[in-house]
């Protein structure tokens, strides 16, 4: 669920950082030499900075591409289909261009619409959001997707009272309102099932040390009689 590269390049830089300064010590440089060196390891980590922000715009741009084209060929796919290709009691799936669906999530205060997937995986999620637990059957569905800006990376700017639609492969519609808005340790997985939550929406916070997690209960049951 990370979407950042600090573990794979900023950590080399760092070290390799450290490697001059302990030289620097060594070897009694003069503070100019020391100004200089700063300087060079200022720069150094300024460009990986701004090379790690330009790959992960590059995935959002990718991510938001794969998802109009699963949207596409979900159209395509469930094209004439009346019948739900799966037994009652489990969510209906429809096949796309090799891969299963659940249905389509849209969050309107976000303008998101996005395929879900039926089972999660790290080259799926870099693709669109999955199924990471649950059913809308049984009232406990929960989604997960990558801090993207296309995908998830805007949950927290989610307000309570928001419209969030789910449509499953079979055509029903099913709508939740936003009742929380919470952070969890990148460890909670148990706290993901806490609570009489119909939906629940996650994703890492830039770096991972943390979880946007999104609450949703069924309208039906939040709406004034």
């Amino acid at each position: 669920m990370k979407n950042d590269r600090w573990s794979a390049y900023g950590l080399p830089v760092l070290l390799f950082s450290t490697g001059f300064l302990d030289y620097a010590w060594s070897g009694g440089e003069t503070v100019k030499q020391w100004g200089n060196l700063l300087l060079f390891l200022g720069v150094l980590v300024l460009i990986g900075a701004v090379w790690i922000q330009a790959e992960n715009k590059q995935e959002d741009q990718r991510a938001q591409h794969a998802s109009y084209l699963a949207l596409r060929a979900l159209e395509t796919a469930t094209e004439g289909l009346t019948e739900t290709v799966e037994p009652a009691e489990q969510m209906p799936v429809r096949k796309a261009d090799g891969e299963d669906y659940v249905g389509i999530l849209s969050i309107s205060a976000l303008g998101l619409e996005l395929p879900v997937m039926d089972e999660w995986s790290y080259p799926k999620l870099k693709k669109v959001p999955c199924r990471y637990a649950g059913s809308i059957l049984t009232g406990d569905l929960i989604l997960m997707a990558h801090n993207y800006e296309s995908h998830f990376g805007n949950l927290k700017r989610l307000e309570l009272g928001d419209e969030v639609l789910f449509e499953d492969m079979a055509g029903d519609s099913f709508s939740y309102q936003v009742t929380a808005v919470e952070a969890l340790g990148s460890g909670d997985r148990a706290e993901l099932w806490a609570g009489e939550w119909d939906l629940t929406l996650f994703t890492c916070t830039p770096g991972g040390a943390s979880r946007v997690v999104v609450r949703c209960i069924r309208w039906e049951e939040t709406a004034p009689t």
